[in-house]
């Protein structure tokens, strides 16, 4: 296909400085009619001077001003008022833009667009019946409602394919949603905003949500998890939930998540391991001042706790136990104060340590180590030889105190760190020597 040359803009419209004399309408309707005289010159300068000013007015336009006279048939472009329009049926009679089914605009520029998208209005909604919106209060590009409601109302606007931004500045424990006039309500939370869009046939949607549903507790794909989802899984406390040991309570999946603060004594059960993902955790806390109480295992499960499987464990007043499930059978306590009681080598006193007598293997006045790597309590008695006996106990080179055995018998009693030395001398016999290691 041949593509035209564009006519140079510097060579002057035909006859534009010469005579012209314009035809009558019928005779531009009929043309020259066969005859010996040919049309005058200034005849034939008005024709070529109508044509090469069409040719102009088209290049320099690009497309036509809208004129009341014109026919327009359906997909005609024109330009009016400084925007174009397209005809949406044949012979439309309207001016554009004045009836709505005759024409649409058309090739919008950035300076009409962008005060559409970027233009506000703020308008009061209060009181208990819906608001219609006028076209033009509905071409802001963000709508922004306030007042105090006082029933569940909603925003119609028209049935108009576009996209807008509603914010929700309402007040009173009522609803408002967006809707058109024959569709349904979107609603839009108070204090909250939404990415909304028409698409002209009766719906109002959600074109970007700036909240998000809140996916099941366990869920593994890849949707958006809220904070809802995180405090539910279990991720951090959810919330705290009252849990009362002596009605022998079994927890459930509604306990992950959250603080299980454990009253009374009795029996608690763990939910079963498989019944939710390994990972999972459930954060239990015994409340009581005084009392312990048992957290069991749920049917054949185990509680993983000092590398081995337990059925159970106790946890002592004031503690804490934390424990992850590995999603098949078995809950292993990784955290908490309960897990101390497990820890074979905590340097504790009292902690995986029993009371043993050493009388046989301790003579007094001779220097002794603890070498066990925790803390060792020792107790020493002596006879009474006389009244005012004197005994003396020293620990890691320092004498620590002196005792006067007055009645039966005499009793030293002295905690030695990890690698502290110790004795004890005294002026009586050796009655007994134990000692907690």
């Amino acid at each position: 296909m041949t593509i035209e040359t564009r006519p140079d803009p510097a060579i002057p419209v035909w006859a534009e400085a010469g005579d012209r004399v314009q035809p009558t309408n019928p005779e531009i309707q009929t043309g020259w009619p066969l005859s010996n005289v040919p049309p005058s010159r200034q005849r034939f300068n008005w024709i070529l001077n109508a044509c090469a000013q069409a040719v102009r007015y088209v290049l320099q336009r690009g497309i036509a001003q809208w004129a009341a006279g014109e026919d327009y048939p359906e997909n005609g472009r024109v330009q009016y008022n400084g925007l174009t329009f397209r005809a949406l049926i044949d012979s439309p009679t309207s001016s554009p833009g004045d009836v709505a089914g005759e024409w649409e605009a058309w090739g919008y520029s950035d300076s009409t667009l962008l005060p559409r998208v970027d233009s506000i209005l703020t308008k009061s909604v209060a009181g208990g019946v819906d608001v219609v919106l006028t076209a033009a209060e509905a071409n802001n590009g963000i709508l922004v409602f306030t007042g105090i409601i006082t029933a569940n109302i909603n925003v119609v606007i028209p049935n108009t394919a576009r996209r807008f931004a509603v914010y929700n500045g309402t007040t009173g424990a009522f609803t408002l949603g967006v809707k058109t006039a024959g569709g349904a309500a979107l609603a839009v939370p108070q204090a909250s905003s939404r990415s909304l869009y028409c698409d002209g046939a009766n719906t109002v949607r959600e074109a970007t949500s700036l909240s998000a549903t809140t996916p099941a507790q366990f869920d593994d794909s890849t949707a958006l998890a809220t904070t809802a989802f995180v405090r539910r899984f279990g991720l951090t406390g959810r919330n705290l939930i009252a849990v009362n040991a002596a009605t022998n309570p079994a927890l459930t999946v509604a306990n992950v998540g959250a603080l299980c603060s454990v009253t009374g004594t009795g029996t608690v059960t763990m939910p079963a391991a498989n019944a939710v993902p390994a990972g999972t955790a459930i954060l239990l806390q015994n409340a009581n001042a005084a009392v312990d109480f048992t957290l069991s295992r749920a049917g054949a499960d185990n509680i993983l706790a000092g590398g081995a499987n337990q059925t159970s464990i106790t946890v002592r007043a004031g503690t804490s136990a934390f424990l992850f499930s590995n999603g098949v059978n078995v809950w292993q306590l990784a955290m908490g104060s309960a897990a101390l009681q497990f820890e074979v080598g905590a340097p504790l006193l009292g902690v995986n340590q029993t009371w043993q007598n050493v009388t046989g293997a301790r003579t007094l006045g001779t220097t002794y180590t603890n070498t066990t790597g925790k803390p060792i309590f020792v107790s020493v008695a002596v006879d009474q030889i006389a009244s005012g006996a004197i005994a003396t106990y020293v620990v890691s080179g320092l004498t620590s105190g002196n005792f006067i055995a007055n009645a039966s018998r005499g009793l030293a009693a002295l905690v030695v760190p990890p690698g502290g030395t110790y004795s004890v001398s005294s002026n009586t016999a050796l009655t007994s020597w134990f000692e907690l290691r």
